[in-house]
């Protein structure tokens, strides 16, 4: 297990960066020793991918599976394929190589030269805050989890972005905490705190959601948070 906390570490490092005229934070808190969840971020100035997953199920063989998604989707993106296929190859990589009853939600924002794309498989929509009306929406592109077919279909949508806008990819460990009343943090608890705090630095934002969840309950699956703000 400490073998295994050690690699999802070193997997799973905390993102600070800019690439470009964009802007990324990112924070991923496994609920155990090891973590299922997964954030990331490759590519250049005029090309990059930035992703969340999250395996199903908690411990080790998730986090060998996440482990897999990173190193397929590295691979993936380094041969430089465009984003769109991103998910229908990553789907049929890890098809035959998991358990049949374990699947992977994924989701990205990518740009290639001006423009934005976004996919989800079977993960929560992203939340785009407006920098100009201050006003939070959620962004659906939706395809079902990867890994449950050996191959389909993969949507995914061009998205427009202003300056000070910021996105907000994350796992479902941050809506489905309850509190003592059973009551789950939700994904409208999620949007008004985000929308309280959209215009703040990053790694406020991505504080102040941490907190806003914290208070709610007590954590019990995996927590991933990607935030990415256009300059």
């Amino acid at each position: 297990m400490e073998l295994a906390a050690e690699i999802h570490h070193v997997l799973v490092p905390a993102i600070d960066t800019k690439i470009g005229g964009f802007e990324f934070y990112g924070l991923s808190l496994p609920s155990g020793e090891v973590g299922g969840d997964l954030i990331d971020l490759a590519g250049s100035e005029d090309h990059w991918v930035a992703y969340v997953a999250d395996v199903s199920g908690h411990g080790v063989a998730p986090g060998v599976v996440m482990g897999m998604v990173k190193s397929a989707a590295r691979m993936l993106l380094s041969s430089g394929d465009d984003s769109g296929h991103l998910m229908p190859r990553l789907n049929e990589v890890l098809y035959p190589l998991k358990k049949p009853d374990m699947f992977v939600t994924f989701c990205f924002l990518a740009k290639k030269g001006d423009g934005l794309r976004v996919g989800l498989a079977g993960h929560p929509s992203i939340l785009h805050f407006s920098a100009r009306t201050k006003e939070v929406s959620q962004v659906e592109c939706p395809n079902m989890p990867l890994g449950i077919l050996p191959s389909g279909e993969f949507a995914s949508a061009e998205m427009q972005t202003e300056g000070g806008d910021v996105c907000a990819l994350y796992t479902d460990g941050f809506l489905e905490i309850a509190n003592a009343a059973g009551e789950e943090f939700g994904i409208a608890r999620l949007q008004a705190e985000f929308q309280k705090h959209g215009k703040e630095s990053l790694a406020a934002i991505c504080r102040s959601l941490q907190e806003s969840v914290a208070r709610h309950g007590a954590q019990f699956d995996d927590q991933s948070l990607l935030l990415i703000r256009r300059l």
